[in-house]
């Protein structure tokens, strides 16, 4: 096929069939929207599908986002299985962000969850690479995309989101987009138990301002406590310990040896420790498939 781009991310009226062959093919059924309630949502408007064309008029690359009224959630966005990794998904998410005057907020599958195969974690940490390659950050607190299937088995996941200059992004405001995702293309009622699971991570007091923001390097020991935290164990075996009270107060205080004068300090530790120590930290359990994903190859939820 031919990857050269005449149409780069044009809106589109959904009846093509070019997409839906995509679509289909890039995402499992439990992640899927009904192609007819999708393009009734286009119709309504509460849903755009930009497609990216070659110059012989052939699907490169399609994304389907549901505007909010201060977000946009990229639910999908998938290649041509023919044109994968040929940067044609790239240029069709910068020309996304550039057309958004809102935050772009998405879903991808955790790059945390057990038992994964090792193709298939290559395969999500290749997502998450794709999107934080383009600026994206992620949230670092254990998140679950609902089923698009009903009576289907949530899925771990990862929140992520572009940023626009000067609109920052921080715990209100996420609380606040999990709410909509949930209730508006999960369809779940605001009481739902896995909504309050994932808000419940966050405290009763919200202040503006603060985030539960993840910038750790592409790695499963990213847990849930705030980007660059280390384990308490770990930040403990940094610290001298004082000398216990009893050693402090000994009734006949003797001169201590130099060796016994440099007790009760731990030794230092090495980068290479820390590293390690990071490393082993079990994370939290998090992804681009329910509220709609992405992927160049196949998740936003990407396909």
């Amino acid at each position: 096929m031919d990857s050269q781009i005449k149409v780069l991310a044009q809106v589109s009226s959904g009846s093509e069939s070019d997409w839906t062959a995509v679509y289909e093919e890039a995402f499992k059924k439990d992640e899927r929207m009904p192609v007819e309630e999708i393009r009734n949502l286009i119709g309504k408007g509460t849903m755009v599908l930009h497609r990216t064309l070659s110059q012989s008029d052939e699907l490169l690359c399609f994304s389907l986002t549901m505007p909010t009224s201060d977000f946009t959630l990229l639910s999908y966005i998938a290649s041509n299985p023919s044109i994968r990794s040929k940067g044609v998904g790239s240029k069709h998410l910068k020309r996304l962000i550039e057309l958004h005057k809102v935050n772009i907020f998405l879903e991808i599958e955790s790059t945390m969850e057990e038992g994964l195969s090792e193709e298939e974690l290559r395969t999500r940490k290749r997502r998450l690479k794709f999107y934080e390659d383009h600026g994206a950050k992620r949230l670092c607190m254990d998140y679950y995309m609902p089923s698009m299937t009903a009576g289907g088995t949530p899925h771990p996941g990862e929140l992520l989101w572009h940023e626009l200059p000067g609109k920052p992004v921080d715990d209100v405001m996420i609380v606040k987009v999990i709410r909509e995702i949930y209730e508006k293309a999960y369809k779940l009622p605001a009481n739902d138990k896995l909504l309050k699971k994932v808000l419940d991570q966050f405290p009763a007091d919200i202040v503006a301002g603060t985030v539960s923001l993840c910038e750790c390097e592409q790695s499963p020991s990213c847990g849930a406590g705030a980007a660059g935290d280390k384990p308490a164990d770990e930040a403990k075996t940094e610290a001298p310990q004082p000398a216990p009270a009893a050693q402090a107060k000994t009734e006949v205080p003797q001169p201590a040896p130099v060796a016994e004068a440099k007790t009760g300090v731990p030794p230092p530790v090495t980068t290479a420790d820390a590293n390690s120590g990071s490393a082993q930290t079990a994370p939290a359990a998090a992804t681009t498939g329910a509220a709609p994903q992405a992927n160049e190859a196949g998740t936003a939820k990407e396909g």
